[in-house]
């Protein structure tokens, strides 16, 4: 394999097969179809409990066969390891090694076969001799096909879970072991674009619980469209491998925040856990729609998301927020930034304990203000999608509507779940509910600070409406954030010096035909060898509905 020229390439393959395997003859004669076509790499997936049937005892023929069937061809390999279905002799080696569920039970299943749920949810690694077992396993196993220069991807976890509240009914693990080494999964944005595509599968599977479906080729047969498809768009990314195969994805302009703190005590509300859900997924959704760039940024892990970078950062739900995270955001502001931020921040503090005045004291400081009363509200139109039943009189506002001031004035914005007001003190009230402020807006220096005494972003997956939307895209250009295209298609950029590629996709039920400026390219392509008709510094482009468009811009 030419190992240079595949790293100039846009990484683009198919899963081969897993255990039990098809014909090796039927595995080569495909992996020849892919190469045919276009493709350069192939998945392979490895099973532990297969490869060492005795301890220390391996079998990785089959791979090797066809590593080097594939470096023939010259196609990388992408290996995908499955520790998950463990040898029967690791759990009689070491009894404790079994996971533990939320009540205490162990769980004995063991899984003698790749289906279903590829082994999971397996032993503890967490165990110090699973885990040195299987680092020797993997160990041997890479020293036996990392020698292969066309194994160019590892995939150290196939699918990255447990799935066990499926398949067992409980989550895990809490052995001593997990207990030890718990560490929180880290929730960012994956700015940078994906780099890399490998489809499931190149054939239909054998295995009764997934036959005859989930692939490129049919158990038949040497091409389907499908396959034929999948072909023209690798071979299409690879001609312009040097701006799709790195992260080449411009910085967005606006950050959704997410608390690890928030979400676990969110998980504990019952009813009311649903409304972060709710929140986050309308202000992504509003943002998408509207052609604005965004990223998840961990407000919990300071070292890996600095905030300075976003023009905005918009704070959903904030039910639970701690001082510390809070003296984050309200620095950010002073330096600068804007951030917008629902009802009731740091209600409670990470320890779940109630701050005094129903506000964190910090958020209380950087708006401005004090709170004067909070109310949960009816859904619109007598809906009941997340309002429990009313237990006494007055629990419930009917639906409010605020009204926009100062900085929103002439705008409303339909409040959804709680209403809380305020005594603005230093903060300028920008919404009202009848005489009471809803939403204040606080100056400092450059910077703003918006909070919205509701929670605005349910209105965006719920009862929506164009004045409430109209609302929250005039706080964004307040902040500076506007979107990148202003016409009917959705712009997203990959970009390197000298090139571009514009993904231009058509969200609506009907055709789109727009004239985009070019001025600044010298040549323009469709990604696919579609039609462009050109006139001086003008492109014009049609989307069909619900499609995608990309074109290819260079300055040489």
């Amino acid at each position: 394999m030419n190992a240079q020229r595949f790293s100039r390439l846009f990484p683009f393959g198919s899963h081969l097969c897993r255990e039990p395997m098809p014909p090796m003859c039927e595995l080569k004669r495909d992996v020849e179809t892919l190469r045919a076509h276009g493709f350069n790499l192939i998945k392979l997936q490895e099973h532990w409990m297969i490869d060492e049937p005795a301890e220390e005892v391996y079998d990785f023929s089959r791979y090797e066969e066809l590593i080097e069937h594939a470096a023939k061809l010259d196609l990388g390999v992408y290996l995908g390891l499955t520790c998950e279905q463990a040898p029967a002799w690791l759990y009689r080696k070491y009894p404790d090694c079994r996971m533990v569920g939320r009540d205490g039970r162990v769980l004995v299943y063991e899984a003698p076969t790749t289906l279903p749920a590829d082994g999971k949810p397996g032993p503890c690694f967490d165990h110090p001799g699973v885990r040195d077992d299987q680092a020797r396993f993997l160990s041997r196993l890479v020293k036996a096909l990392g020698r292969f220069e066309n194994v160019v991807l590892w995939n150290t976890w196939q699918e990255i879970g447990y799935w066990t509240e499926g398949l067992l009914g409980t989550s895990v693990c809490y052995c001593p072991y997990t207990l030890a080494h718990f560490r929180r999964w880290l929730l960012t944005a994956l700015a940078s674009g994906v780099t890399a595509i490998c489809f499931w599968v190149t054939r239909a599977e054998i295995m009764a619980a997934e036959m005859n479906g989930f692939s490129l080729l049919d158990s038949v047969g040497e091409s389907t469209p499908r396959l034929e498809e999948a072909a023209r768009i690798g071979q299409a990314l690879n001609r312009h491998a040097d701006l799709f195969a790195r992260p080449s994805t411009p910085p967005a302009a606006v950050g959704l925040l997410i608390n690890e703190d928030n979400f676990l005590f969110c998980r504990t509300l019952s009813p009311g856990g649903e409304h972060l859900g709710y929140s986050l997924a309308g202000w992504y959704r509003l943002l998408w729609e509207e052609g604005i760039p965004v990223d998840f940024v961990s407000l919990s892990e300071p070292e890996e998301a600095p905030l300075e970078q976003y023009r905005a950062l918009v704070l959903p739900f904030p039910l639970c927020l701690s001082e510390q995270a809070a003296a984050r955001l309200a620095a950010y502001v002073e330096a600068g930034g804007h951030l917008i931020c629902e009802a009731a921040p740091g209600r409670v503090n990470e320890q779940a304990f109630c701050n005094r005045g129903e506000l964190s004291p910090t958020m209380a400081a950087l708006f401005g203000i004090r709170q004067e009363d909070f109310t949960m509200v009816r859904e619109p139109h007598g809906g009941a999608r997340w309002s429990p039943r009313e237990r006494t009189s007055g629990e419930y506002f009917d639906p409010v509507i605020l009204a926009g001031t100062g900085p929103l004035a002439g705008h409303t914005l339909q409040a959804m779940v709680c209403l809380e007001t305020f005594v603005a003190e230093v903060g300028e009230p920008c919404l009202l509910a009848g005489e009471a402020v809803a939403g204040v807006m606080r100056r400092l220096g450059e910077g703003q600070a918006w909070l919205l005494g509701t929670c605005a972003g349910h209105g965006a997956v719920a009862y929506r409406d164009a004045a409430s939307r109209q609302c929250l895209l005039t706080i964004l250009a307040h902040c500076g954030v506007t979107p990148v295209h202003s016409g009917r298609l959705l712009l997203r950029k990959r970009a390197i010096p000298g090139k571009e590629a514009w993904l231009l996709t058509n969200p609506t039920a009907e055709e789109i035909t727009e004239s985009l400026s070019v001025a600044d390219w010298a040549q323009v392509e469709g990604l696919l060898g579609e039609p462009l008709a050109r006139e001086g510094d003008r492109v014009t482009v049609t989307v069909g509905p619900l499609e995608v468009r990309v074109l290819v811009l260079s300055q040489e």
